[in-house]
Parts: structure tokens; sequence; C-alpha cells
């Protein structure tokens, strides 16, 4: 079953974005996606943005009931990390799902979903979501 996915990073002034696909444990990168994946990687970025762009498209044959971890990191510029799109999600191919297209406002390019494929979600933690779960113990910590 094959796959379909975006990585890379982007800086700006006011922003830095940074996106790493995993399947099974195994960081794709353009070597690893040609020799063990059996994929096709093209440089999506315009050439006038090379020092502040740098977006890959890959395409991968993933065996069935593989786990996909798609994993975005940003940082707004004198705020720190922006905890809302600071976002891991695990997704599992399996050929029962439906194609299911997963984009994230303001990360990646603009033209691409940043993963595309027969798809079933299983988790989504958000940094923020951490952060709420930490408080939440503290809080219950006082309680008893």
């Amino acid at each position: 079953m094959r796959i379909i996915g975006v990585y890379g990073s982007k800086k700006s002034s006011r922003e830095s974005v940074l996106v790493h696909i995993s399947i099974d444990g195994t960081e794709i990168n353009e070597r690893n996606a040609r020799q063990d994946f059996d994929g096709r990687v093209v440089y999506a970025s315009n050439p006038a943005w090379r020092g502040y762009e740098h977006w890959w498209v890959v395409s991968v044959e993933v065996p069935e009931g593989a786990i996909i971890r798609l994993e975005t990191k940003v940082g707004v510029f004198n705020k720190g990390r922006d905890t809302d799109r600071t976002v891991t999600h695990h997704y599992e191919a399996t050929e029962d799902a439906q194609i299911l297209e997963v984009r994230i406002p303001k990360v990646g390019p603009k033209k691409y979903p940043l993963l595309k494929g027969r798809l079933k979600r299983v988790s989504q933690i958000c940094e923020q979501d951490k952060i709420d779960q930490e408080v939440e113990g503290l809080f219950s910590e006082v309680d008893e």
C-alpha cells in the first residue's frame, strides 16, 4: 500500500516549523525512503526560498498494519512553542480505511497535505493536551 507524505522545515522572521514522518519507528529521509520503503522523493520547495523552506514530498510503500507517526513542531518568535500546532499524530495503514488527507493549518506547504493514504487515525497528542493533563494531575494531588 502506498502513502504520500511531506516532511521538512520552514523558517521565517515570525516562526519556525518542523515536520517529521516515521514508519514503524524509522524516520523517513531521502536515503531510506528509496532504499527501505521502495519510494520516490521530490524536493518540492521553490529554489528561490532555499534558505527558508525545505519541503520534500515522499511516496513510499508501507506494509499492512504499519504505524505512521507524523510529528509537527512549531515555534513562534519571542513567544516559544506553539502548543496548539505542536502535535504528534499516529495512524495505521490499512486497506479497509478510506483515503485520508491530513492538513494542519499554517504547517507545511500550502498546496499539499502533510499525509495522504488509506489511513486510520490511532491517536493525536497535542502539546497543550499534555500540559493540561500535567496541571490536572497537580491539582488532583492536593485534593487527596
